[in-house]
């Protein structure tokens, strides 16, 4: 199983016609038979933080809880996919190993083809107001796991996790 976190800046649609074409002879959503797309089996997805908004940072409230300054979100949406299953399996390049101390020894990319296939094929870059390196393939971007969780360590704003905690 792996989570991977995606951001487009210009919204939800950007993220499904994305799913829709990549990965090319794999994609993650495929057609329903009736017209429209639903998720391959294997593929499920939520939206972060339940809207898709991704908090920059924490607004401000007085002793009362009354709100002083609203919190601020990055422009477009982020979606969490969870591939998992035959759908894993078959896109899986290796297996997580872990070092003495439980880290993770494997990047996203030499775990999935997937995700290399994403950073072979796509332009990085770093999201200058917030420092989060990612690699950008039709307006969608590719975000590490770590480093979204150290930007919102950085800034004490919360998360989003799946129900039992992520996999990268």
């Amino acid at each position: 199983m792996l989570d991977i976190i995606l951001y487009a800046p210009t919204g939800k649609a950007a993220l499904v016609q994305f799913a829709k074409n990549h990965p090319p002879a794999n994609p993650l959503l495929q057609d329903d038979g009736e017209g429209g797309t639903t998720t391959r089996e294997g593929v499920s997805y939520c939206w972060w933080a339940g809207t898709g908004n991704f908090m920059t940072q924490k607004g401000t409230y007085d002793e009362n809880g009354d709100e002083i300054t609203p919190p601020t979100f990055a422009p477009g949406a982020v979606a969490l996919l969870r591939i998992y299953g035959s759908f894993f399996q078959s896109t899986k390049l290796a297996d997580q190993t872990y070092d003495e101390n439980g880290v993770p020894q494997l990047e996203q990319e030499q775990r999935s083809a997937i995700v290399k296939y994403v950073k072979d094929n796509g332009t990085p870059g770093t999201m200058t107001a917030d420092n989060i390196p990612y690699y950008e393939i039709d307006g969608v971007r590719l975000l590490r796991p770590q480093d979204v969780e150290s930007f919102m360590q950085s800034r004490n704003i919360p998360g989003h996790i799946w129900v039992g905690g992520n996999s990268y």
